[in-house]
């Protein structure tokens, strides 16, 4: 046995017979670790291994100022599945969303809508809950949670605007005669100013002065992420750069990302869902809005004043129609088609 094995090292078969891609170009391989990194971090699942393999070309003539005169890839899309796989990147088949779950599990909880031809509220069995949908009116009713836009300014809601009115919303909720001993569950569409977080990772650099938000010490400079990785008690390596330092923090709680809607929403006993991203049949408001649009389209006469009036009648005409209920049960309907 000793004999077999002295002469298998000695021709050298098996282990490292030269340096890696990666050992050459160590300064590439940290931005494809960020690249990846935020690719996955994505909602949707677009990204590839052959996406991963374009990046890295693309990067290494951009390195060597090199101009690229093909199409050929400078690493194989094989190479680059063993460099996810390596990174500790996989991919989980997304059969079961959150929202698809958190519904099929509770279907009990919620009013429902009967399959007959003239359908009918049916209700819950245990513990009642009240699905709340993102909506609004063109009129401002005084002491309410309705808003504005001012149409001189800015041509949607910011954070601050929206935030506003959840929280009115939320405190106004128990005083409703209608919603007693009820939960609430509110659904919302993905729109920046629903998801916005209070501090993500890439709103920090790595000293302290730089890029980063209020967050100061006792010297009253802002704190860099190196030193609140070492408040978290985050093991730093030596010489370790951003996009290393990112990675590292990233996985910490306190970096989860948790949108200050939900944050006000838990003070209030609400739970927030967001809807799944293109799947707009997921948000049965959506299809009130077709409705809407569809029925001020037909009436229209192309002035402003028409349209003022048109927005109420359009409400009215799809309560007259019963939309509501066949918006809710196409919702329930998707739910369950996507949970198959």
């Amino acid at each position: 046995m000793d004999k077999y094995f002295d002469e298998f090292t000695i021709e050298e078969r098996g282990g490292k017979r030269g340096d890696s891609f990666c050992d050459c170009y160590p300064d590439l391989e940290l931005e494809v670790k960020q690249f990846v990194f935020e690719e996955c971090s994505k909602t949707e699942a677009t990204f590839t291994a052959g996406t991963l393999a374009i990046f890295t070309g693309n990067h290494l003539y951009e390195l060597n100022n090199l101009k690229k005169v093909d199409q050929r890839l400078v690493r194989s899309v094989e190479s680059c599945k063993l460099e996810l796989r390596r990174f500790g990147a996989k991919f989980t088949a997304n059969s079961s969303r959150p929202i698809v779950k958190y519904f099929i599990e509770r279907e009990q909880h919620f009013y429902l809508i009967t399959n007959d031809a003239v359908p009918q509220w049916r209700i819950p069995t245990t513990a009642p809950t009240i699905l709340l949908y993102d909506d609004c009116d063109i009129n401002y009713e005084r002491n309410s949670v309705s808003a504005a836009i001012n149409v001189g300014g800015d041509s949607y809601f910011d954070n601050q605007d929206i935030f506003s009115q959840f929280k009115r919303l939320f405190q106004l909720l128990p005083f409703e005669n209608e919603y007693k001993n009820h939960n609430f569950v509110c659904l919302l569409d993905n729109a920046k100013t629903h998801t916005a977080a209070d501090m993500h990772i890439n709103d920090f650099g790595t000293t302290p002065g730089t890029r980063s938000i209020e967050c100061y010490d006792d010297d009253g400079y802002s704190k860099g992420l190196l030193a609140l990785a070492y408040e978290l008690n985050v093991f730093v390596p030596k010489k370790c750069k951003l996009n290393e330092l990112k990675l590292l923090v990233s996985e910490h709680t306190a970096f989860k990302s948790v949108s200050k809607l939900e944050k006000l929403a838990a003070e209030y006993n609400v739970k927030i869902l967001f809807s799944s991203k293109y799947h707009c049949k997921t948000n049965p408001i959506e299809g009130y809005w077709c409705h809407s649009k569809q029925y001020i389209r037909k009436n229209a006469d192309q002035s402003f004043q028409r349209l003022l009036t048109l927005m109420p009648e359009a409400k009215t005409n799809a309560n007259d129609k019963h939309i509501h209920l066949k918006r809710f049960r196409r919702f329930s309907k998707t739910i369950k088609a996507y949970n198959q």
